[in-house]
């Protein structure tokens, strides 16, 4: 493997991106990093980095040009949902291990990928593009209510509304012209304000995460979701799954033929779904590493340090390595504010992180911090997250729920 690798931004969660730089580094590969804004424990981690405008494509080729004939990198990569479309517009240029622009856009615009795998029938809910209010109603009352409408291009759980009838989906509309922007956040910012609407699933949530390296499909496995009623933001994930075999291995199997319809190729991808009573229910699939800490502490944890180091390699044209997981559970729930206001104290966090099953105990603000909560903010309001690893899925849910309830922000 050639020493160099071209990494494109990062995710903001200084314990993420920790994680996301020690694997190249444990494969012997130099970080040439390139930004936005490069903070100073990721600069160390790098051996040159280079600050730019991440949304001026061209610049950023220019760039990225200059650096492959001095470095002649492997491959490049890149972990957020905003940094799929220059990732793979830079690894297209320079001749690197990349998806093309349709599969991009297939994998960031929710509409163009619900349409690419509505051929495979009952497993894809009924949706719509949202083109006005009028064709909005239209489809929700052919559709039946309740009905879920959310941007196109959104991740993170931005700007998510079930919504029971018409007055109810215009006010969702009304908020939605707010959030489904640039200035709300970037990661609308590809495909602008487009909103689709689409049949309310019942059933438990999931996650699957694998790699597509020259075509193969390699499906790592199941994590089970717990999430919001009301804003749809997770708040728990534990892997692996405890779905019963059969189940396991139908969603194994719809997710292959999803992510191969969607041409997914030379990446990690993540995709939701539900399971309803009338079995798998696709939701979406992002063709980039799972973020809220799945990839870098659950998948990197239970597949002994080897998921992150898989990616990289498949970015680099190379197979992934044969997983052998670790057979033990370990989950993450995420520690979110009740109220608005500014952040006083954090109580009982020394009481928690002595419990024999927890790991991990990360706070992501310090006193002072304001808290909004959603829709108006949806980052200001998830004020840490607790780890937690057990040899039974049950107890260590339980135990991820108590360790959550000890928890006292004192919001003020």
């Amino acid at each position: 493997m050639n020493n160099y690798i071209l990494y494109i931004n990062g995710r903001q969660n200084p314990h993420e991106r920790m994680a996301e730089m020690r694997a190249a580094r444990s494969l012997g590969l130099n970080i040439v990093l390139m930004a936005k804004n490069i903070p100073a424990y990721a600069a160390v981690l790098a051996i040159e980095t280079v600050t730019v405008d991440l949304d001026d494509f061209e610049t950023c080729l220019g760039v990225a040009s200059l650096l492959n004939k001095k470095y002649a990198f492997k491959g490049i990569v890149c972990w957020s949902e905003t940094d799929v479309p220059l990732k793979n517009f830079l690894a297209n240029e320079l001749h690197l291990a990349g998806m093309s622009a349709q599969a991009v856009r297939h994998s960031r615009d929710k509409i163009a990928m619900k349409q690419k795998v509505k051929h495979l029938g009952s497993m894809i809910p009924r949706f719509q593009e949202v083109i006005s209010l009028l064709s909005a109603k239209n489809a929700a009352r052919q559709i039946g209510y309740p009905v879920i409408v959310k941007p196109a291009s959104g991740s993170g759980s931005k700007g998510i509304f079930k919504v029971n009838n018409d007055h109810a989906l215009e006010q969702a509309l009304s908020q939605l012209s707010n959030i489904a922007t640039d200035s709300f956040d970037t990661v609308f910012s590809a495909f602008g304000g487009e909103i689709i609407l689409e049949e309310f699933i019942e059933g438990p949530e999931f996650s699957v995460d694998g790699y597509v390296s020259d075509g193969k499909i390699t499906v790592i496995g199941i994590t089970d979701y717990q999430s919001d009623p009301v804003t749809f933001v997770e708040n728990r994930h534990i892997f692996p799954s405890n779905h019963s075999d059969p189940i396991q291995d139908e969603i194994k199997r719809c997710a292959r033929q999803i992510v191969e319809s969607l041409e997914i190729n030379n990446t990690v991808f993540h995709l939701e779904g539900k399971y309803s009573c009338n079995g798998f229910k696709f939701i979406e699939c992002a063709a980039r590493p799972a973020g809220g800490y799945i990839s870098t502490h659950l998948l990197q944890h239970a597949s002994r340090h080897q998921h992150l180091q898989n990616y990289v390699q498949v970015c680099c044209a190379i197979q992934p390595s044969t997983l052998r997981l670790s057979g033990d559970y370990i989950g993450v729930r995420y520690l979110f504010a009740e109220k608005n206001g500014t952040l006083h104290s954090i109580d009982n966090v020394t009481k928690v992180l002595n419990h024999p099953n927890i790991q991990h105990l990360y706070l992501h603000f310090p006193p002072g911090h304001i808290v909004t909560l959603p829709p108006e903010d949806y980052s200001a309001y998830r004020l840490g997250v607790i780890i937690g690893t057990g040899e039974d899925y049950n107890q260590l849910a339980d135990t991820l729920e108590w360790a959550a309830e000890q928890i006292r922000f004192t919001i003020k």
